[in-house]
């Protein structure tokens, strides 16, 4: 590729990333909260990756990141992938939303996972149930005599297991690193090798895994 194509890939790079940040005041609506933090680690990694691209003395630098990442064995790079993306996700479900639930939907399917844990599929309602009411909830609003969500019990009983342990916030980013994974799987069948390694590395920055940050 020529330097004029790596350099307008990595700003092709830079402006999907920057679309991807909440900016306040600039109209910008995106998954991450801007922060000069975020927006200079950034810029940053930008500047460090246009530098490992072009400058001729990093050649044995690339050489070698291309050999760990192309032609590493499959237990080594997948084994590397997992971790990395759980490690990720978790240190960002936990410092950035403090592993608490970030909408109703979320907070009805751990509610419905905690009552599973006590090996129940419902409760009855509190003595005073109007102070229990959230979205998605099921309970003195419909004129039950017992409180659920209303969703179907598969996210509940994903949960179960972490609710069990202690640490519910923790089964999404475990699930977000084996997804990690099978997406560098699907890519290595779909196409080849290269593509799929390089697909599970891009995945790695994929802002949705944070949909689901739970703490107890």
């Amino acid at each position: 590729m020529s330097k004029l194509g790596k350099i307008f890939g990595a700003m092709l790079l830079l402006l999907s990333l920057w679309g991807l940040l909440e900016v306040p005041g600039a109209g910008v609506h995106g998954t991450w909260p801007a922060s000069p933090l975020l927006i200079l680690a950034m810029m940053v990694a930008l500047v460090l990756g246009v530098l490992l691209a072009l400058t001729p003395a990093l050649a044995r630098g690339r050489e070698r990141l291309r050999a760990i990442l192309l032609t590493s064995p499959d237990i080594v790079f997948y084994t590397g992938l997992f971790l990395a993306a759980t490690l990720g996700y978790a240190v960002l479900t936990w410092r950035v939303f403090d592993g608490v639930p970030v909408l109703d939907d979320d907070v009805s399917s751990l509610m419905q996972a905690r009552i599973l844990a006590t090996g129940h599929i419902r409760l009855p309602l509190p003595p005073h149930p109007e102070f229990f009411w959230i979205h998605c909830w099921l309970g003195v609003n419909q004129g039950l005599s017992h409180m659920c969500s209303m969703y179907p019990p598969g996210h509940p009983l994903v949960l179960l297991p972490g609710v069990l342990a202690g640490v519910p916030w923790l089964v999404t980013p475990l699930f977000g690193g084996a997804l990690a994974v099978v997406t560098a799987r699907a890519g290595q069948q779909l196409f080849n090798r290269a593509t799929g390694r390089l697909a599970g590395v891009l995945s790695l920055g994929s802002p949705l895994w944070r949909n689901w940050p739970l703490r107890t």
